[in-house]
């Protein structure tokens, strides 16, 4: 498989469909899948995982790159695709056909580099195949505390998974879980519950910044679901519904699909910056901190040591990846064509979250 979906070729479409087409019977092989490995015969710690969180565009990609550089974590790699369900099988069938860890731009052509190896957010797929009815309304709602025993079950085995597959390729010291996944800021007392030490990590920006970040991307990926067809279905198929033609917001206030403003305008996605953030505020546990991705960019090293005191990480892990953080591309936005009430109430939650920042 190639690493960006801009390059895949038939055999590779062909082979995506496929995956995406037997997740039914991916997770019955999955069971088959613990057995053979003896998965839980190793005794593999579940202990203080990180899931990082939030809106797009607040940084997460940033994140989750200086936390994995750190070794002390497991992931899913778009090595993984297209049979994430099964690391282990699929891991020992790939390699046999292994390719070269090129670099290439990631379609949000924002200046950031993937590679076979690189983290991917491929966790939503797993919440896909358990409640499929999410996903059916134009908005995905709120995750009830409910659990489905079938899905905690499965999580639970392949993350053990991930820490096995490390383990057998010498990387010892990663015996924890991480990940990226923007939608689990739909279940953070459903992961809270299920993983009493994890760390919920939710980054937050300046609200007009970051809204226009937002909705600049939603445009990029808008034209591109035009030009490529195959990118919106594998966005959909691994549950990527941020941006472009696919695009599904959380229904926060279990209210309208709708809202009064189109897509294609910053006062949308200011209005769902305000809709997320006071969710998040109000329906924080003691798992989740609040960390200021602005401040990391202007003072990095101060940030990560705060952050690494916050993940019981040694501060000199995450200070090697200092360099890839850089300073945020400021975007031009005039101001008379965004509604004022929205951005006043911005600012005030703004002021709110920076109470509450670990930085």
């Amino acid at each position: 498989m190639t690493v960006s979906q801009e390059g895949y070729n038939l055999f590779d479409k062909a082979l995506h469909h496929c995956a995406f087409k037997t997740v039914k019977l991916q997770l019955k092989i999955a069971l088959y899948e613990t057995e053979k490995y003896q998965v839980k015969k190793q005794k593999i710690s579940l202990n203080n995982p990180v899931f990082i969180t939030s809106l797009p565009r607040a940084g997460t990609s940033i994140l989750l790159n200086v936390l994995t550089n750190t070794e002390h974590f497991s992931f899913q790699t778009y090595q993984d695709m297209p049979f994430i369900f099964l690391p282990l099988i699929w891991d020992e069938f790939s390699r046999k056909f292994g390719k070269k860890a090129t670099q290439v731009e990631r379609a949000h052509k924002d200046g950031l580099e993937i590679s076979l190896h690189s983290p991917e957010a491929f966790e939503e797929a797993f919440f896909k195949a358990f409640w499929p009815q999410h996903y059916d309304k134009a908005k995905i709602p709120i995750w009830d505390t409910n659990h489905n025993l079938a899905y905690d079950e499965f999580f639970k085995s392949h993350i053990q998974k991930l820490i096995f597959r490390d383990k057998h390729k010498g990387h010892l010291n990663r015996t924890r879980y991480i990940s990226k996944n923007n939608l689990n800021i739909t279940r953070v007392s459903y992961l809270s519950q299920l993983f009493p030490t994890a760390t919920i990590l939710i980054p937050f920006r300046e609200p007009l910044q970051h809204a226009m970040s937002l909705l600049l991307q939603h445009l990029n990926f808008t034209q591109h679901h035009v030009n490529d067809e195959f990118s919106k279905k594998y966005m959909t198929d691994i549950g990527h519904f941020d941006f472009g033609q696919n695009l599904k917001t959380v229904n926060f206030t279990n209210g309208s699909d709708k809202s009064e403003y189109r897509e294609d305008t910053l006062n949308f996605w200011l209005e769902y910056w305000i809709e997320t953030y006071s969710y998040l505020i109000s329906n924080k546990t003691e798992n989740c901190i609040f960390f200021n991705f602005d401040l990391l960019c202007q003072s990095p090293m101060t940030s990560l040591n705060h952050l690494a005191d916050c993940l019981y990480l040694e501060p000199k892990t995450l200070l090697k990846s200092e360099s890839i953080i850089k300073k945020i591309k400021t975007h031009d936005i005039k101001l008379k064509l965004v509604n004022k009430e929205l951005i006043d109430r911005s600012h005030r939650l703004q002021n709110k979250l920076l109470t509450l920042s670990v930085n």
